[in-house]
């Protein structure tokens, strides 16, 4: 090649190299001015919403929306007091302000082209928990086939809104995966339960019912737990466990008819948390069944045979005949790692 040539190509290549440094410094300039900027700002201004939000009910918002202040920084601010502040009054005068500042704004944010930022928007929605945007959101929701993260997200923010009519689409569109479903209904308040229970009961979609079965659970809510209860007996395998799972997590006192199954059944995941309600219960007639389980072929079973035996009156004494006296050795090594484990609590105490 052309040694002439090739100096200019390597003096187009080093030029462009330049030119990448020189625009990363000036960006980094850039940035760091508007960092001092916002820091500053932020400084100066918390002080001013601070007063705002301790104020007393008579307090003239209108002064605060025509401060005409960065929105980026407010945003910023006012997040920071939802994040610390426990009076209500206190929560919902943030909140009215976060409406008369930001709602035209994060209406123009949803129709941007830019994916991160109708994202981050959705977030904001949510966080302020601005009313304004449920109808615009639902009605984005119900026109869409897609099911991609977006649309995911748009529905938490209208579940975190607290909006009843999300749960329609929820029982008539297929695929929603069961984890998507339960973050979903778990941003209702617990004073909804019962009306979410009412929607959903003619549903035949299993994923629904066990997400929201979890989140029943999750939230202890002890007057659905007759609804829980009724699916114990389901014939979709998951939805048993997840009924199971919540009769262990809400610590309710069952009819041990309803467990004694289980305790046989041939899926270990339900002779597991079988035995493990056993243990919250303490069901003393289910001695022989646990002294049998204790030497089940599944450790985990076998682990929490032990620890349901521990916790019975006599227990300690049952799991010293069994770790002398029971002819499967995995039930006397079990029985042995529970005595150790009372040793020890014992000695602690």
């Amino acid at each position: 090649m052309n040694t002439t040539v090739l100096f200019y190509i390597m003096l187009i290549i080093a030029a462009a190299q330049l030119l990448i440094i020189c625009y990363l410094i000036i960006r980094k300039y850039k940035n760091n001015r508007y960092q001092l900027y916002a820091n500053k700002k932020y400084e100066t201004l918390m002080p001013i919403y601070l007063e705002y939000v301790m104020a007393s009910s008579e307090h003239d918002i209108e002064e605060m929306v025509k401060r005409n202040d960065d929105l980026a920084i407010i945003e910023k601010i006012l997040i920071s007091y939802l994040r610390n502040v426990n009076r209500n009054d206190d929560i919902i005068r943030i909140k009215h302000l976060a409406a008369l500042l930001f709602t035209e704004k994060y209406r123009r944010a949803l129709r941007s082209r830019k994916w991160s930022t109708r994202m981050n928007t959705l977030s904001l929605i949510e966080i302020f928990k601005l009313e304004a945007f449920i109808h615009p959101l639902l009605e984005k929701i119900n026109n869409t086939n897609k099911m991609d993260e977006e649309i995911i997200q748009t529905m938490k923010t209208v579940a975190s809104l607290q909006e009843l009519g999300l749960i329609d689409f929820l029982v008539k569109k297929d695929g929603i995966p069961e984890r998507v479903l339960f973050d979903i209904l778990i941003r209702y308040e617990v004073m909804h339960i019962d009306s979410i229970i009412k929607i959903i009961s003619n549903s035949h979609d299993e994923r629904i019912l066990r997400a929201l079965i979890q989140v029943i659970s999750s939230h202890h809510y002890q007057n659905a737990f007759p609804f829980v209860r009724q699916h114990l007996l389901s014939k979709d395998g998951e939805t048993r466990l997840r009924v199971l799972q919540a009769f262990e997590e809400m610590h309710q006192l069952v009819d041990p008819s309803e467990i004694a199954p289980f305790l046989s059944s041939p899926i270990w995941q339900e002779r597991m948390l079988a035995v493990k309600i056993c243990a919250k219960c303490k069901l003393n007639r289910f001695k022989p069944m646990l002294n049998q389980l204790i030497g089940d072929q599944v450790w985990w079973v076998r682990y929490y045979a032990g620890q349901a035996i521990s916790l019975l009156q006599d227990g300690e004494l049952l799991l010293q005949f069994i770790a002398e006296q029971h002819p499967d050795r995995y039930a006397r090594d079990m029985a042995k790692q529970w005595m150790s484990t009372l040793d020890g609590r014992n000695q602690i105490d």
